[in-house]
């Protein structure tokens, strides 16, 4: 319940979320209107085009999604926060408004123009619509793990793969004679095949800054971190 109100409380709270919520909600009420219409006609072309704005919805939604957790703070998975996922851009409203009326006029025409022959070619073809929405969801569900991993790559987030791994290899880190403390580690996945990450570590004055140094690269390159660098600072007995 707290991952689904969080969000909301968001969206009311800042007035553009507002905005594009208002229009998200519009856009599937006709949606689910154009497809249930497009379903009870035999309208291949009605369907297609509420696909298509299923796909719309869906660019709102994760819009409005990636404005709530750009704001989250970082932690032991995303080490260096969110935020990377929003770089806002100026965008040209008056052609981008040009643009879009010109669609619909486009649009409009087309659904005059062939409205008739359309009628004609799907008139008796009920199994056309589950069809292609039964190749639409093996599409969609097929990307989907890639869209996630291109995702996490990009925002830095601690490898899903490692994560238990990692948690293991920071708890020995913190049995190794002299370490006091584990501070600012960031982990993430560089490509695809290569981890990097970055450590400060606090160890006792007296302690051999070499080999407290080998040891900790050693274990972290074992939980997988290929490329690592070790900041160490002396801090005195307490």
């Amino acid at each position: 319940m707290t991952l689904i109100m969080k969000p909301i409380r968001h969206i009311l709270r800042e007035r553009k979320s507002r905005k594009i919520a208002l229009f998200l909600l519009i856009n599937m009420g006709y949606m689910v209107v154009e497809f249930v219409a497009g379903f009870m006609s035999n309208s291949l072309g009605l369907i297609s085009d509420a696909c298509h704005m299923l796909f719309d919805c869906s660019a709102l939604a994760i819009g409005l999604y990636a404005s709530y957790i750009s704001r989250l703070p970082a932690n032991s998975q995303f080490n260096y926060g969110r935020g990377r996922i929003l770089d806002p851009l100026e965008i040209s409203t008056n052609s981008l408004l040009t643009v879009s009326i010109g669609g619909l006029v486009v649009n409009v025409v087309g659904l005059i123009f062939f409205h008739e022959e359309h009628h004609h070619a799907h008139g008796g073809t009920g199994s056309y619509p589950v069809y292609s929405i039964f190749i639409s969801v093996l599409i969609v569900s097929s990307v989907i793990s890639l869209l996630r991993n291109s995702a996490e790559v990009l925002l830095q987030r601690v490898p899903r793969a490692n994560e238990q791994d990692l948690k293991e290899a920071l708890t020995d880190v913190m049995k190794i004679k002299g370490v006091r403390g584990i501070q600012n580690l960031h982990v993430w996945s560089f490509t695809i095949t290569d981890i990097v990450g970055t450590l400060h570590l606090h160890v006792l004055t007296q302690t051999d800054q070499t080999t407290a140094k080998a040891q900790v690269s050693h274990i972290l390159r074992d939980a997988g971190i290929k490329d690592l660098t070790v900041q160490l600072e002396s801090v005195k007995s307490t």
